[in-house]
């Protein structure tokens, strides 16, 4: 089957998080994948593991999207407003039993 890959761009907290989606050509209502990598990691992962395997699912009929979290692969919204702590957002309130 053949796919098509379109560059997104995905909001959250203002920002905009760097994603690619796998869409298979023809197929009406495919499966979806997400792809969600690691705190090291980004949306292409080590040796274009998660490019590789998207283009293998979306040849089988899957749609995939893999992304970048905040702070993590392109674009690097590196500045002074921006910290570690940023990738989770933290309740404002711990949960009580």
């Amino acid at each position: 089957m053949n796919c098509r890959e379109e560059f997104v761009r995905i909001p959250s907290a203002g920002l905009e998080l760097a994603g690619v989606l796998h869409l298979p050509i023809g197929a009406t209502k495919p499966k979806p994948v997400l792809f969600l990598h690691g705190f090291t990691g980004n949306k292409i992962e080590a040796g274009r593991m998660y490019t590789d395997m998207a283009r293998v699912l979306c040849a089988a009929g899957y749609a995939a999207l893999r992304f970048n979290f905040r702070c993590h692969g392109d674009p690097h919204y590196l500045s002074r407003n921006i910290a570690y702590h940023m990738p989770l957002k933290m309740p404002k309130t711990q949960p009580t039993s």
